[in-house]
């Protein structure tokens, strides 16, 4: 970083450059951003003392002004594009755009991205960072379509002055909107013996594409013998397993999940779910006679299964 002195050894304090107020800091952030500005760039003090610089990011001392001379201070540019990782197309709102300015910027705000392209809605671009890098979040995106950033002239100011008009090398994102809702399986699972008892009972769950919100009082569990089914549940993503226990007498264990319960990344709520085999027959040991243990198949199932010591 450079050393802004004058003639005599002083560090200039209020400066004025072109029609901004700048400070000392502020002349050293200007040689940081190209030091070679040698007998190019002009300031003037608010105390009517003018530099040039001289080379080696000094300035030297020209005279007393009472105007402003102005320099060549590179005007900003500006750079748009799609954020890194954003999707494209995206599937889900929001559209991510990163702004990259050649030189700190102020009042660079909400508002200030314009918005064109195919995809219909009011489309709203959120502005979080700075000084000089910007995020860009943008949603209203309502039918499918293209969404074209640009950042217009002027709306924003550095030491250079007001911003150019942005340039891009890929400003573009498709919104190809996800309005599929996630379907779901629920079925006893893989090995399960039927009927059966030992608990817990076990189901297994798929959904069509990871869901969020999904919880364990979201599975619904009848039993049609006696006793409080207690449900536990596990797993992330689109595969869970479901764990039943506490059934006290003969009767069937049935699974399933209602529609509207959990919802996929683009807010998609899931259909109600459907099975090939979501009931599982719970047969209750009892003792017997002679240490035999009997295990009372429910009458439906046209079995009886017999135990004994022998």
């Amino acid at each position: 970083m450079a050393t802004v002195r004058d003639l005599s050894g002083n560090s200039p304090t209020d400066v004025k450059y072109s029609s901004f107020n700048r400070t000392a800091a502020d002349l050293s952030a200007i040689l940081a951003l190209t030091p070679l500005y040698t007998g190019e760039v002009v300031m003037a003090l608010n105390t009517g003392r003018v530099y040039r610089a001289l080379g080696g990011n000094t300035w030297g001392l020209l005279g007393p002004v009472t105007s402003v001379i102005a320099g060549t201070i590179p005007q900003p540019s500006v750079t748009i594009n799609q954020a890194a990782g954003q999707a494209d197309p995206a599937g889900f709102s929001p559209i991510l755009f990163t702004v990259v300015f050649s030189q700190a910027m102020t009042g660079f705000a909400t508002g200030d991205v314009t918005f064109t392209g195919t995809a219909g809605g009011t489309k709203v671009g959120a502005v979080s960072g700075g000084p000089s890098t910007y995020t860009v979040t943008v949603t209203g995106m309502t039918t499918a379509g293209t969404v074209i950033a640009t950042v217009p002239a002027g709306v924003a100011t550095g030491v250079g002055g007001a911003n150019l008009v942005s340039t891009s090398t890929d400003n573009t994102v498709t919104w190809s909107p996800d309005v599929t809702a996630p379907s779901v399986t629920i079925n006893k699972a893989a090995g399960q013996a039927d009927p059966t008892s030992v608990s817990p009972i076990l189901f297994d769950i798929v959904f069509s594409e990871p869901v969020f919100g999904f919880v364990v009082s979201d599975v619904t569990v009848t039993f049609s013998g006696t006793g409080t089914p207690v449900v536990g549940l596990s797993g992330t993503g689109p595969t869970y397993t479901v764990d039943v226990s506490g059934m006290t007498g003969d009767g069937n264990v049935t699974a399933s999940i209602a529609a509207g319960v959990c919802q996929d990344a683009a807010g998609n709520p899931n259909t109600i779910s459907s099975s090939i085999d979501n009931i599982v027959a719970w047969v209750q040991p009892v003792g017997g006679a002679n240490g035999e243990m009997k295990f009372n198949v429910p009458a439906n199932s046209g079995r009886w299964i017999l135990l004994e010591d022998i």
